[in-house]
């Protein structure tokens, strides 16, 4: 495969070529925040895709200097308010545009004399007069794109790379990044046993080895053998630079990116020169690695390691790529699905999708019979350092045979995510907040912003503490008698039927949705009813959506229902 891209950072490569251009389609669009103190300004930088009329199609990084996004503030005469509203008509809003960088200055010079000189957004965000922040510049970049270039769509180049290191000295020894027929793999040439004619050895290796046929014969192969470390982590990301794919995949990026930032920072790198595109001045350039959630705390307070394939880890980077954890992607992807029985590694990942003629290679050989993990790989550097590369290639080119068949890199992220950015494909909430934006703009409406804390009531129960007990009319008496013959006391396991809980914070929105809660659409409140309390109400209600729970205490406490213990008594 062969892509057709820009050598040069433009805004607009030539338009006149192969039969004119059709339409321009945005991948992703990066945030670059300027300084003023500085004078760097702030810039978004732009994968885009040329459509020509012939079906050629050239990728370009496009920069965009000082881009001025919309954010909106209802008119004096329209502040008749104290709560917030989710939406309002644009006739009655003012728009105002700022960069993203001075957002905050500009929107508290907007507001009045209340907010001026606040520069935090958590505060401005109280105002029930502040409308469109809850979107980024970047999102209404890639609005204006697709707007602009209905159904101008193409799939997404995926980019796979993986490294291995010594885990007697944590050297990184190899990369391999492959892209679609090509795979390109960078050696530490201290790590082989020798250099002369070791690439045709290599080849000759890996095209034996390889299990389709067909892909080991036609496969492009190069391996650069690299005086140093710090070559070795270069010239992979270089290569990456060039051929300029959509996505760098990476499975289990929470092990790569990291070891790479540890060695290239003692080897005297940066990350920010690193990842960003080579073409991008100094001072734009920038890397930061978003780990995201990894533990969660629970209702009673434990914490808990969230599973590696369940967290979001992103790299921010001025890039024509976008760095991603496949293994993550193919997790949200299939979010309320059933968990994948064999786990998430990548060996078990593609024996379920590709079988197992596709597995990771693992070369004949006694004394690995009984060696796993770390026990094998230090064998394999030490005794097989040959095998070891072609190892390592597979892995790479697995991952591309993976995604051309279950296209969760190539089609289904983008479609799953609409205009939302990738760094937020995890979050549910977060994607329809974005999507439903622009779908109120393009309906005269404008969404108002969430404030930054939810008020909690002193004297009710926190969002962190709202899991239902059931009542005691819930629990179905059973018995059951312990192994032990020779006690033969039955004890009542409390069985209970029906029991549910509610995590109320995670279930937004999918249950608003579902009863199609809304202002707009609620005619009537009901904000007390006469002899029951807030904390009864709240209580007895949280449960309302979920079906059969709760039911005969429901009625008790929000109906006058006689209980059960009041029915018992008058049979």
């Amino acid at each position: 495969m062969e892509l057709n891209t820009t050598t040069e950072m433009t805004n607009s490569p030539n338009a006149d070529i192969h039969g004119g251009l059709k339409g321009r389609e945005c991948k992703f669009v990066t945030h670059v925040m300027g300084n003023e103190q500085y004078g760097i300004p702030d810039m978004h930088y732009v994968k885009e895709v040329w459509h020509y009329n012939d079906g050629t199609m050239i990728r370009n990084l496009r920069p965009i200097r000082n881009y001025k996004r919309s954010f909106w503030v209802t008119k004096e005469n329209y502040r008749n308010h104290k709560q917030k509203k989710e939406t309002e008509e644009i006739g009655k809003l003012n728009v105002y545009t700022a960069t993203q960088t001075e957002l905050p200055k500009v929107i508290a010079s907007r507001l009045g004399d209340q907010y001026r000189g606040c520069n935090q957004m958590r505060i401005l965000t109280n105002s029930p007069y502040l409308y469109g922040t809850d979107v980024k510049a970047s999102d209404e970049i890639m609005y204006k794109y697709v707007k602009k270039n209905q159904n101008i769509t193409s799939p997404n180049i995926v980019c796979a790379l993986d490294i291995e290191t010594n885990t007697l000295t944590d050297e990184i020894i190899l990369i391999s990044v492959c892209l679609e027929d090509r795979i390109y793999t960078t050696i530490l040439e201290s790590f082989l046993p020798f250099t002369k004619g070791v690439e045709d050895k290599l080849e000759k290796l890996a095209r034996a080895s390889f299990p389709d046929e067909e892909l080991a014969k036609n496969v492009q192969l190069v391996y650069d053998v690299c005086k140093t470390e710090k070559e070795v982590i270069e010239r992979a990301f270089l290569t990456v630079h060039k051929w300029q794919p959509d996505f760098l995949a990476i499975w289990n990026i929470a092990f790569d990116i990291p070891t790479i930032e540890t060695r290239y920072l003692a080897l005297g790198g940066t990350m920010a020169d690193l990842i960003s595109d080579p073409r991008i001045k100094p001072e734009y350039r920038f890397y930061k690695y978003n780990r995201g959630a990894f533990q969660k705390v629970t209702a009673s307070g434990k914490v808990k390691p969230i599973a590696p394939h369940e967290q979001w880890i992103t790299v921010q980077a001025p890039a024509s790529f976008f760095l991603i954890d496949a293994m993550q992607a193919y997790n949200f992807v299939r979010s309320g699905q059933k968990q994948n029985p064999g786990g998430y590694s990548l060996n078990a990942i593609i024996e379920a999708n590709l079988g197992e003629k596709f597995k990771k290679l693992h070369f004949d050989d006694p004394n690995t019979r009984n060696l796993a993990g770390l026990d094998w790989h230090q064998y394999m550097v030490d005794k097989k350092p040959l095998e070891y590369v072609i190892y390592n290639q597979w892995d790479t080119m697995a991952m591309i045979l993976l995604d051309n068949e279950i296209q969760d890199l190539k089609i289904k992220i983008r479609t799953l995510s609409g205009i939302a950015d990738f760094g937020i494909f995890n979050s549910g909430p977060k994607k329809i907040v974005t999507n439903m934006f622009y779908f109120n703009i393009e309906r005269g409406q404008v969404m108002g912003c969430k404030p930054p804390v939810i008020e909690e009531d002193e004297d009710l129960p926190g969002l962190d503490s709202w899991i239902v007990m059931l009542d005691i009319d819930q629990i179905h008496p059973a018995e059951v008698c312990y192994l032990d013959v020779s006690d033969s006391t039955m004890a009542d396991e409390m069985v209970k039927r029906f029991v549910f809980d509610a995590d109320c914070v995670s279930s937004y929105p999918s249950d608003t949705l579902a009863a199609n809660v809304s202002k707009d659409t609620t005619a009537r409140e009901i904000l007390s009813v006469e002899g029951i309390t807030e904390e009864v109400m709240r209580l007895s209600n949280i449960n309302l959506m979920f079906g059969k729970v709760n039911q005969v205490t429901y009625m008790s406490n929000m109906c006058n229902y006689p209980t059960l213990e009041e029915l018992e008594k008058n049979i």
